[in-house]
């Protein structure tokens, strides 16, 4: 059963383009004969009673939902209302993007407790008359998201756009009609499959006629919403009461579009997105490759089907730069941890044949039989390189010694859910002491998402370990790029890369800036940043090092950063001129719920060539 995920993430993607190419990895005939004719879900129905006590009984996951839905019982929430629904309109500064996700995410979460209580107990007198009046509720009220339905379709009922929660909405009522087909009134029965058909399955159909203005996911062009969108529209055919003709259609157009997500990671396994969209995006992938993989009796699996999806599934061992810690690049949190279950889901997909379940898992809100599936323990290496993407994590490997780790990056500033971030670095000690940092993602709010996006400190360049050259910052452009000018990768004793960053900036005169980034394994370690300038004429230059945590010794050149009970010194050096040293709050409201700080090293005067190189150097805890 489905309890949507709320996780509104994006931009406005424009139409499909016309006449673009039809993935053809899997073939209608395929599905149709490896895929059930008969609706089709992870659980069976309600009145399974055998399946139900097997596996309800034995959970103390679902014995705790059971518990908690009974107490709903006693309070229901109140049913969302298309009254409320319209405010967004009236004032979107006020209400804020997230206004949806506030409305409905509690009416949400209690249908979600009260279905599993009703499955888990079998208490129809009192679970049923709650759930059918919440379903008629869903029938009523439109399920797209107001941000992306300007023209207020769904609302009018001329048309339903497809996006994360309309799509996440259509999964969610057609498992719940499955599973409680047994059990709900007939008419409201035949009324909830009219709704999933008309917003959802026609919706799909329309789709590649017709598209609304936003649904470019479905040629890729979202990143994690294409892999969103698609796995709930998948979850929604399987379990929909439609014609099976129809159904395999449809089940195959979904299959063949996720290569389309799948090629966003372009074929060396990594997401400009970030870490926390891999975890939302992918999930949903791995969720619509279960229901292929089980309902097909394994013979139908899009992780060793589609092109780049084994790498990709790979992300999260491949990002980390510590055990617990990876750079929070992009609208990402600093602290981002995969999902224990979506790691499990990885392990229990690339298996060449997947065992039998023996247990009910939670995936993006679906209860799904699995089996026991241990991830194996995964050394990180000593370097991994997404050389498309010009990015680099450099690890201790075997140096006993060295108890940090790094990432940086070069890139462009017009990648998925971008920041202006060319140069960036993150230097993690320890487990997690996050010794300079990657600010990461900002609380969501109108502007995020709009022109005004690169105002916020946190998204532009300011925020980020990055020059200002002659006051301006780096822009938003896929024209604003780095290039690898040198590169010696051993793994040994000291690994070094150099970007030319001149490109990063759209100011005259730039002769030459790089970056050289030098990482050496010998006795504890060191992480050197050399930035190298020469200007045409005379012109202001700052670099910046953001950091969380507490840092001293200002008033010198030798400092120390100090973050979760780790400490490194930070030494600076520089020549071309005379520089200051600043410290300021980057004061923006900052997702990941901590305090960052920007310590700013600036010539005193401007100068026409010089370089500043900072110096980390492991002081212990």
């Amino acid at each position: 059963m489905m309890c949507v995920a709320w996780c509104i993430a994006g931009a406005d993607f424009g139409s499909p383009k016309r006449n673009a190419r039809e993935p053809e990895i899997f073939t209608e005939t395929e599905i149709r004969e490896n895929m059930p004719s008969a609706p089709w879900y992870f659980v069976p129905p309600v009145t399974d009673r055998n399946f139900w006590k097997k596996y309800g009984g034995e959970s103390a996951y679902l014995q705790r939902i059971t518990r908690r839905a009974y107490g709903h019982l006693k309070k229901m929430p109140a049913a969302p209302t298309p009254e409320e629904y319209m405010k967004f309109y009236t004032d979107e500064k006020k209400y804020g993007r997230d206004y949806h996700t506030r409305l409905f995410a509690p009416y949400h979460s209690v249908l979600f407790d009260l279905l599993i209580g009703y499955c888990v107990s079998y208490d129809t007198e009192s679970f049923l008359p709650a759930i059918q009046e919440m379903l008629k509720t869903y029938c009523e009220i439109p399920w797209t998201t107001p941000d992306f339905d300007r023209k207020q379709y769904a609302v009018k009922r001329a048309g339903f756009p497809l996006e994360l929660v309309s799509t996440s909405t259509g999964a969610f009522l057609s498992s719940v009609a499955y599973v409680l087909r047994p059990v709900l009134e007939p008419e409201l029965y035949r009324k909830l499959q009219r709704e999933i058909d008309l917003r959802i399955v026609s919706s799909f159909e329309r789709l590649f006629v017709k598209p609304y203005y936003g649904e470019g996911w479905i040629r890729g062009a979202g990143g994690n919403w294409t892999a969103v969108c698609l796995g709930g529209i998948t979850v929604a055919l399987a379990a929909a009461d439609i014609d099976p003709v129809r159904r395999a259609k449809l089940l195959t157009r979904c299959a063949n579009h996720l290569d389309y997500y799948i090629s966003g990671f372009n074929g060396e396994g990594y997401t400009s997105e970030g870490f926390d969209y891999w975890s939302y995006g992918h999930g949903y992938f791995l969720l619509a490759d279960t229901l292929f993989l089980q309902a097909s009796k394994g013979k139908i699996n899009l992780i060793k089907r589609i092109p780049g999806a084994c790498e990709a599934t790979m992300y999260p061992y491949h990002i980390l730069i510590s055990d617990r810690i990876a750079p929070a690049y992009a609208d990402c949190t600093i602290f981002a941890k995969c999902s224990p279950v979506v790691l499990d889901w990885c392990n229990y997909l690339l298996q060449d044949v997947p065992a039998a379940p023996v247990k009910l898992a939670h995936l993006n809100g679906h209860l799904i039989p699995v089996a026991d599936s241990s991830r194996a323990e995964v050394r990180l290496p000593a370097v991994t390189e997404y050389k498309k993407a010009q990015v680099w994590i450099l690890r201790p490997g075997e140096a006993e010694n060295v108890r940090f780790g790094v990432s940086f990056k070069g890139g462009y500033n017009l990648e998925g859910h971008n920041h202006n971030d060319i140069g960036s670095y993150v230097v993690v000690q320890g487990k997690d002491g996050i010794i300079a940092v990657d600010p990461g993602a900002e609380v969501y709010n109108w502007r995020t998402f709009s022109k005004q996006r690169y105002e916020s400190k946190l998204l532009n360049s300011y925020g980020h370990s990055v020059p200002v050259i002659d006051g301006k910052l780096q822009p938003e452009s896929r024209n604003a790029k780095a290039a690898v000018v040198e590169k010696h990768l051993t793994g040994s004793a000291k690994d070094r890369v150099v970007l030319d960053l001149s490109k990063a900036y759209f100011v005259p005169g730039i002769r030459n800036l790089t970056r050289a980034f030098d990482y050496s394994r010998k006795g504890s370690g060191t992480f050197c940043v050399t930035d190298t300038f020469e200007f045409d004429v005379p012109k202001k230059f700052e670099t910046a090092m953001v950091y969380l945590g507490k840092l001293s010794g200002l008033s010198g050149k030798s400092l120390t950063v100090e973050h979760n009970g780790e400490k490194m010194a930070l030494s600076i050096e520089n020549s071309g001129g005379e520089v200051e040293m600043f410290t300021e709050e980057i004061k923006e409201n900052v997702r990941s719920k901590v305090k960052v700080f920007r310590l700013g090293i600036r010539f005193r005067k401007p100068v026409a060539k010089g370089t500043v190189r900072l110096t980390f150097t492991p002081m212990g805890k």
